[in-house]
């Protein structure tokens, strides 16, 4: 997953698989999933960015019944970061 998650079709697939197994199976954990996920997304600094398909699978992840606070927090903190890097989805964040 983490090899070709800069290409915005695999990742959106990805994100679609994962949407659905979340909403069939909501006893899934998902914070073994957030910390990567937001490490990746952080890592690109100069290329910061977020898409679409992104913000959507962030909006999945915040309404998950196991999301903790420390998942909620990493989530909320880039969102931020996107809020300030990406003027564009301001108004969507």
């Amino acid at each position: 997953m983490i090899e070709s998650f800069r290409e915005l079709t695999v990742r959106e697939h990805y994100f679609n698989n994962f949407t659905l197994l979340f909403q069939s199976v909501p006893s899934v954990p998902i914070g073994l999933l957030i910390e990567p996920l937001i490490k990746i997304k952080t890592n690109d600094k100069p290329t910061f960015s977020l898409n679409t398909c992104d913000l959507v699978f962030l909006q999945v992840l915040s309404e998950h019944p196991k999301l903790n606070i420390n998942a909620a927090v990493m989530i909320a903190d880039l969102l931020a970061k996107a809020y300030l890097n990406q003027p564009i989805f301001g108004t969507c964040i």
